[in-house]
């Protein structure tokens, strides 16, 4: 057994008195009895597990974590309303552009006003209808922007071109 001196003070066994040394307690939010001494003691009043000028800085980081979440996702969400919305636009203009350039297979002149009723069908606007030198037709359209318009410096509108007319000879 180690000398007297070699133990802190009060935790010799021949300086504890009769039961202390097996003495227990309910620790009621924690649900078990643990044995009474100074490391429990000790860690009660701040020091170690559980207490001290640190307690809560979990609930802090947190937060901030779900925070960064928040705002990652939102902007991914943005992103994804600007991608479909371009999509549409040029869904929009090539549509518009192929029902534009259909009398031009059949020997007729290019009618824009076919166009703009397909653009308006697909929620767009014909901004430029103009037939080309080498009987196609191009067209541009602009789709206002679904959500919130202008939110983070992005433009309230998109736009697509799109150009379709026939083919005369085969590919080599």
């Amino acid at each position: 057994m180690k000398d007297r001196r070699q133990w802190p003070a009060g935790w010799h066994p021949a300086e504890r008195q009769g039961s202390q040394k097996h003495r227990t307690r309910w620790n009621g939010p924690r649900g078990h009895w643990s044995v009474v001494n100074r490391v429990a003691t000790y860690r009660r009043h701040g020091a170690g597990v559980g207490g001290g000028p640190e307690r809560g800085s979990a609930t802090v980081l947190v937060v901030g974590a779900v925070a960064a979440v928040v705002v990652v996702l939102t902007g991914g969400l943005v992103v994804c309303g600007v991608v479909r919305d371009v999509h549409r636009a040029r869904a929009a203009a090539d549509l518009a552009a192929l029902a534009a350039a259909a009398p031009v297979a059949e020997g007729g002149g290019v009618d824009c006003g076919v166009g703009a009723a397909v653009a308006a069908a697909n929620g767009a606007v014909l901004i430029e209808c103009a037939a080309q030198p080498d009987g196609s037709v191009l067209v541009a359209v602009a789709v206002r922007r679904r959500g919130s318009p202008g939110w983070a410096g992005l433009p309230a509108a998109v736009s697509a071109r799109a150009r379709a007319g026939v083919v005369d000879s085969e590919p080599p």
